[in-house]
């Protein structure tokens, strides 16, 4: 019988920003993207650092992307 393990919190988390950091090393960019609720927005930076966006607002979300992009592309 295989024994089911939650891949969530502390796993998860750690595991997607190891994910990120090797991403980060082979020089891709990576933005994440927060729409969810401010109590686990701790988890989103652990994972993403200073690159990630979190917004509420979802009517301005491709708004806020595309000043996201112009200044990464910009610099």
């Amino acid at each position: 019988m295989v024994k089911k393990v939650s891949y969530s919190g502390g796993i998860g988390i750690d595991d997607t920003a190891k994910e990120v950091r090797i991403a980060r090393q082979r020089g891709i960019m990576v933005l994440g993207i927060f729409t969810g609720d401010e109590k686990d927005l701790k988890a989103e930076k652990l994972i993403f650092g200073k690159d990630f966006i979190y917004t509420r607002e979802m009517n301005h979300f491709g708004d806020i992307i595309a000043a996201y992009l112009k200044r990464i592309i910009a610099s």
